[in-house]
């Protein structure tokens, strides 16, 4: 689960897509989304997210056994997703 506060969730959402010039226009484009829909999407992105490095994990396991914890290691830190718990052991 993806956790943010309020005042993360505004930073992030005032910079996305936009910068300040755009917010003045009034053609903008503009996304309307409660915070609970929000957090919502942002939870179906960390299990996807999640899916793929598990997928990833399994493959690299299996393709290159002698490199395969540095390898799921930085895909872990790149993609934000713990390694630990999410990768499977290929069989």
């Amino acid at each position: 689960m993806i956790e943010l506060s309020a005042a993360e969730l505004r930073r992030l959402l005032d910079g996305v897509g936009h910068d300040r010039r755009d917010r003045r226009r009034s053609d903008s484009p503009v996304i309307e989304l409660s915070a609970a829909e929000l957090r919502r999407l942002l939870d179906g992105v960390g299990h996807d997210l999640a899916d793929f490095l598990a997928l990833a994990s399994d493959r690299v396991r299996r393709h290159l056994p002698d490199h395969a914890e540095p390898v799921v290691g930085a895909l872990a830190r790149v993609l934000a997703v713990p390694a630990s718990g999410s990768t499977r052991q290929a069989s």
